[in-house]
């Protein structure tokens, strides 16, 4: 492996993580609605607080 390969990590490890989390925001509420977990309005809640919940100590923590 070069050096190049490991420039290229960080990139690629965002561009999979805000995939990921834009896919899992937009299906949770068709998901949860196929299963008759929940409203549809609480699975919606349930995900933003998740998100904001997991964000905060990476903006507290890592942005000092």
């Amino acid at each position: 492996m070069s050096p190049d390969d490991f420039f290229l990590v960080g990139p690629r490890a965002r561009v999979v993580t805000a995939l990921g989390m834009s896919i899992m925001m937009y299906y949770i509420v068709y998901i949860m609605a196929t299963a008759k977990i929940a409203s549809p309005l609480a699975t919606a809640s349930i995900q933003y607080i998740i998100n904001v919940v997991i964000t905060l100590p990476a903006i507290i923590f890592l942005d000092k």
